[in-house]
């Protein structure tokens, strides 16, 4: 370490850097709405969670009832200390004092989801493990005090005393007397969101005692090399764009805290990776537990664009930036910091443009913009948050979505369990992918690589993928071929599937879900602005009731589904053309 780490935002008490974060235009809004949001939790009850809330995760798998106010106590610390910070005249301390006072004296700051829960709902104690939010907890505590220790500390030094201690026991000394925690090895997103977090909350909670808080960092620093070590080397985010900024993301936190960069060149293909993946002005790529419309911490892109030199990624950030709302950045307080700190006063005339082209080889993804339209093509394996959808793609075209993934359902406790892919959003049935006589993909397909590849001519540019080794062993599939062919003169995507099998015959469908108004005329289909015609199967329409939580929030209440269908023998094809001009 060239320094000891340090907390990168600046306290209440500089004057200077307050004043200036409230002068710049970019931030004049966002000060209006958290004063105002301030006044309102003066006045309001802080949220409360029971046990029997605690209790329903085991009881009928549900998070939310007792996440929702878990996360509204922090969200509301947090915009209550940046009020203060504003204004510092003292008429939010208290109420900044009784919110950390009720956070401390939660039993445990794990989620129900992440707790060592069997048939007891309730953990086995002590249940101070590090997980994702026991930290985030930790973070936002630890932030609260780099702005205001001086204030609260005029209040009582014991409160003081008595948080450190909190952080201490719930973050450093599992970390210290525990087994290693799983994310230490660098398998996922886990390892640098608890460790930015547990970093933010040992720089302050242990500054006193500079060997112990070495050794900790020393620790942390190791698990994040094993990240990137562990990270694919074509930079590709496995867990999908919106795990990115949880991710990739939360990785520059814990660079940012510790002072010094990383010069391994992944990391910038890391960092450019949510780039590569953005489809539209709204949506991004969103194969797997994602969300498509999911927002963007702009101040973490635009932050990592000068971090690693990329004018791609500064352009996303500032278009970004002007679609997020009041919730969206004031969800963390590290959030709220980093945008008032982060991002330039103003965000100008600014319009992202993607490559051309994206390939990623090592995780078989294919994104292509060419003539307004957007694609992303996914061949891959089974990784971490997959659903059953190799060989799946998903169009936009005029910044509209044609062909879509339906992304991230409700998280339950059937998510991660033996039921996942029982649930249509997330099994063969929720993709394009073809099931035949009802058979679709295993749960657990092996790595294929080299099932994926791309061409590009002067007219044409084609992806290809071998699904074969996807299927399970009822579909007898002695082959199956996916080729996606675009058209450059013609503006025609082709969509080539063909098949191969030891079954003499064959039922074939495959579900095409779109958000976009759909006609049926003179035997053509017409999705949005794009023109389709099929060979080699019949279309059926049906308009499909959304009833997940996740689901509304991305499409609306209804969504169109397009079955393709078909009868073959042995051997068959079809083919799907869109007309996009």
């Amino acid at each position: 370490m060239n320094r000891p780490p340090q907390q990168i935002f600046p306290p209440a008490s500089d004057r200077k850097a307050w004043t200036e974060a409230a002068r710049k235009p970019l931030n004049k809004g966002l000060k209006k709405d958290i004063m105002k949001r301030a006044g309102e939790l003066l006045k309001e009850p802080i949220p409360d969670f029971t046990a029997s809330l605690f209790m329903n995760f085991v009881r009928n798998g549900n998070r939310n009832k007792l996440e929702t106010p878990y996360f509204l106590r922090r969200q509301n610390l947090g915009i209550l200390a940046v009020a203060e910070c504003f204004e510092h005249k003292g008429k939010y301390l208290d109420r900044v004092i009784d919110y950390i006072w009720e956070i401390t004296s939660e039993h445990t700051w794990c989620v129900p989801a992440h707790c060592r829960l069997q048939d007891d709902p309730f953990p086995e104690f002590p249940v101070e493990i590090v997980d994702l939010f026991n930290a985030e907890t930790a973070a936002v505590l630890a932030l609260t005090m780099n702005l205001l220790e001086e204030e609260i500390k005029a209040v009582s030094p014991n409160f003081i005393k008595m948080i450190k201690e909190k952080i201490v026991s719930r973050i450093a000394v599992p970390l210290e007397n525990g087994p290693d925690p799983f994310w230490y090895e660098g398998i996922n997103n886990w390892t640098p969101w608890c460790c930015t977090n547990s970093l933010c909350a040992v720089i302050w909670a242990l500054r006193d005692e500079p060997e112990r808080q070495e050794r900790l960092i020393r620790k942390l620093y190791t698990a994040i090399k094993n990240f990137i070590r562990h990270y694919p080397e074509d930079g590709f985010c496995f867990e999908g764009p919106s795990y990115w900024a949880v991710s990739p993301g939360k990785m520059l936190g814990f660079f940012e805290l510790m002072g010094e960069w990383d010069d391994d060149p992944k990391v910038k293909k890391m960092a450019e990776y949510i780039a590569d993946t953005r489809m539209t002005s709204v949506n991004s790529m969103n194969f797997g537990d994602n969300i498509s419309t999911a927002k963007f911490p702009a101040w973490i892109i635009y932050r990592f664009g000068e971090r690693v030199n990329s004018q791609p990624l500064k352009n996303m950030a500032l278009e970004c930036v002007k679609k997020l709302v009041f919730q969206d950045i004031t969800r963390e307080l590290f959030n709220m910091l980093g945008y008032l700190f982060w991002l330039p006063g103003k965000t100008g005339k600014v319009k992202f443009t993607g490559k051309p082209l994206s390939f990623y080889d090592k995780m078989q993804v294919f994104v292509m913009r060419q003539n307004d339209m957007t694609l992303a093509v996914k061949r891959g394996h089974a990784w971490s948050h997959h659903h059953l959808d190799i060989g799946h793609f998903m169009l936009f075209f005029k910044d509209k979505p044609i062909i879509i993934d339906l992304g991230k359902p409700e998280y339950t406790r059937d998510t991660f369990n033996e039921n996942r892919f029982k649930n249509d959003i997330m099994n063969n049935r929720g993709h394009n992918i073809p099931l035949f006589n009802d058979v679709g993909q295993l749960e657990l397909a092996p790595p294929a690589p080299d099932a994926m590849s791309y061409q590009e001519g002067k007219d044409f540019i084609s992806c290809k993928m071998d699904l074969t080794t996807a299927y399970c062993p009822e579909a007898k599939l002695k082959s199956f071929v996916r080729e996606l062919v675009y058209n450059r003169k013609t503006k025609v995507l082709d969509l080539l599937d063909r098949w191969d099998s030891d079954e003499e015959k064959n039922d074939i469908y495959a579900n095409f879900f779109t958000p976009a108004k759909v006609v049926q005329r003179d035997g053509k289909l017409f999705i949005g602005e794009a023109e389709v015609t099929v060979e080699g199967g019949s279309i059926s329409v049906e308009k499909i009731k959304v009833t997940d939580v996740n689901q509304r929030l991305a499409w609306g209440n209804s969504l169109n589904r397009i079955r393709i269908k078909t009868q073959t023998g042995k051997q068959g094809n079809w083919r799907v053309s869109f007309l996009l001009k």
